[in-house]
């Protein structure tokens, strides 16, 4: 984009970037996150409140403007207004751009003709074997 910028990745074993990122001593750097809960407040919050924006130095008072709109958005029990409050956070996310997010990779799985049951699972990673057999 701009030759007046270089950008070197290194690439780190993950205790060594897990240490460096915790100690606020990479300039730049990314991370994935598997929602725990499907909600919209499963990423509001490690990235606009706690985990992330703690370890990219967000500034306090961005900080307090995600947490008052998490805060606002979990209570609320109209589908429609909630979506709104959280609509905010979007619009904050994309005029501050404290982060620049990515898209999340699918992988793809193969498996033989005669297992059946497999169910993918948007929420979850690894495969859930409770469910499948063989034919």
């Amino acid at each position: 984009i701009n030759p007046a910028f270089v950008v070197e990745a290194t690439g780190l074993p993950w205790p060594a970037f897990l240490q460096a990122q915790r100690a606020k001593k990479l300039v730049v750097f990314f991370v994935g996150w598997i929602e725990d809960i499907h909600d919209t407040h499963n990423w509001i919050i490690p990235y606009g409140v706690v985990t992330y924006a703690s370890r990219q130095n967000m500034p306090a008072e961005m900080k307090a403007k995600f947490r008052d709109i998490a805060n606002r958005a979990v209570v609320e029990t109209d589908m429609e207004k909630r979506a709104q409050i959280y609509h905010e956070a979007n619009q904050l996310f994309f005029d501050e751009a404290p982060q620049v997010f990515l898209f999340v990779p699918w992988g793809r799985r193969y498996y033989q003709r005669w297992v059946s049951g497999w169910i993918p699972n948007p929420i979850f990673s690894d495969v859930y074997f409770y469910g499948m057999s063989k034919k």
